[in-house]
């Protein structure tokens, strides 16, 4: 099979073509390096993302830039991708689709190890595609070794999830602006009004904000086109400044587009295709975004899940432990996704930390029962409490003071790592609301990895009829 590695870079690709696997890697890769070039314009495998361009020079047509007419001249029979630069390799992998080339998504681990088992250099376009073309001629009739990406719906699904997260952050972005002008355009929504920039639970919007920006929502008049005129910054001949006005129409466009995306990510979670995972879902009592988040990660459940343990990782919610020799480092939660992971603490925070529903599910009701019991246990040992609380702090300002001395160029690693050894942690205690944070979120861990095992067991409870298709 003939196969072409492709790193992808910002507007282009670097590729490495192998027929077969060699036998010697390290020399091939010496021999062939020989005949490349850095400089991407000047590199016979480097092509552009858009059509061959050509120019005129002594009356003859020349190649000018490579494009993907020189990458389908190559006449490749499969691809090899990382999905780093997403947007730019799934343009690539629709290039391949169209013209019948198979696609291998690597594991951007996988590839480095590769890389570095054969002493290929590091930081590298070049050697990133002779390893990703190597690595998948070596495992090719094997797709356990590869990522799949799931098309359609989940794809829909992933995007809208993203960019929904992406306009939840500007527009609190954009509200935080327009708050600090308010103060000077309306004083009063500092002082007077509780909450005066909170979403109403008719629409998602900010009720305040749509008046500054002069949008209508509904056939009644909002309450707060009084208070705007009545303000007593009227009074000094202080209006609304085009700012304010500015800022609150683009938080309010934003709300809007939340609105659409939500409506938008509900019918794709709640289609037949997912019925089985949606029956499931409800007896968590999972909201529409980790719904969301859930599918893109563990969809098919049936052909990629066997054990615990590796849905526990795919979701981030699985420990990972260093071990070298006979001292263990420690662990750390997640070799995943650390946003499903956030969405996971969330949903359990909202559900039992801070809810107070009276009625729960089978699931919740037991997931409930081992939240309260560890928040028990907690409070009946106070020492292993302190303990645990103050093994974490000291974790953490361990690592923060590593990061901000390490960063700042005034010491080397080793410098650092040496004066940190000098100081005595155990002295270092969270007091008040600190250890109040640490022990909550302690609970909260402990309890998302609870119901992230109920959440397996009720789905492979049904595992043959949750991806059953038409």
């Amino acid at each position: 099979m003939r196969i072409a590695g492709l790193d992808i870079c910002k507007g282009y690709a670097v590729a490495w073509i192998l027929d077969e696997l060699p036998a010697d890697p390290k020399q091939v890769w010496k021999q062939g390096f020989r005949s490349r070039f850095k400089k991407p314009s000047d590199d016979p495998y480097t092509f552009w993302f858009c059509h061959d361009v050509y120019r005129t020079q002594d009356a003859e047509r020349v190649l000018d830039v490579r494009g993907i007419d020189t990458f389908l001249s190559w006449e490749v029979d499969a691809v090899a991708l990382e999905p780093t630069g997403l947007h730019y390799s799934m343009f690539i992998a629709k290039v391949c689709e169209s013209h019948g080339i198979k696609v291998f998504w690597v594991n951007h681990h996988s590839c480095r190890n590769w890389r570095q088992t054969h002493g290929l250099p590091d930081k590298n376009d070049i050697a990133d595609a002779y390893a990703l073309c190597a690595y998948t001629q070596t495992f090719k009739d094997y797709w356990r070794y590869f990522i799949r990406f799931e098309n359609g719906s989940i794809a829909k699904i992933r995007d809208l999830y993203h960019l929904r997260k992406f306009c939840i952050k500007m527009s609190v972005r954009a509200c935080n602006r327009v708050q600090h002008h308010l103060a000077f355009d309306f004083p009063e929504s500092a002082s007077l009004y509780s909450d005066p920039l909170g979403k109403t639970r008719l629409d998602g919007r900010r009720s305040l904000l749509s008046v500054v920006a002069g949008r209508q929502r509904g056939t009644r008049r909002s309450p707060w086109v009084n208070r705007l005129n009545n303000s007593i910054a009227r009074e000094y001949g202080i209006e609304i400044s085009d700012t304010s006005i500015y800022l609150a129409g683009l938080t309010d466009d934003f709300d809007l587009k939340v609105n659409e995306i939500n409506s938008r990510l509900s019918d794709l979670v709640h289609s037949p295709q997912f019925a089985g995972y949606d029956l499931v879902f409800d007896r968590f009592n999972f909201g529409v975004p980790l719904r969301g988040i859930l599918l893109t990660l563990i969809y098919p459940f049936s052909e990629r899940f066997t054990s615990l343990p590796a849905f526990k990782r795919r979701i981030g919610l699985a420990r990972v432990e260093t071990q070298s020799g006979t001292s263990i480092k420690g662990s750390k939660t997640g070799s995943s996704s650390s946003i499903c992971r956030a969405e996971f603490y969330c949903w359990v925070s909202s559900q039992f930390k801070l809810g107070a529903k009276t009625q729960y599910s089978e699931q919740l009701q037991r997931i409930k029962d081992y939240h309260d019991e560890k928040t028990a246990q907690l409070k009946a040992d106070p020492d292993k409490l302190a303990l645990q609380a103050a093994a974490k702090y000291q974790a953490r300002l361990r690592s923060e003071m590593f990061n901000s001395l390490s960063s700042s160029g005034l010491m080397t690693v080793n410098q650092v790592k040496a004066l940190l050894s000098e100081i005595d942690w155990s002295a270092k205690k969270p007091a008040g609301m600190a250890k109040n944070n640490l022990v909550g979120n302690l609970v909260i861990n402990k309890t998302g990895g609870y119901a992230a095992k109920l959440l397996y067991r009720a789905l492979d409870e049904v595992r043959e009829t949750l991806d059953v298709t038409d």
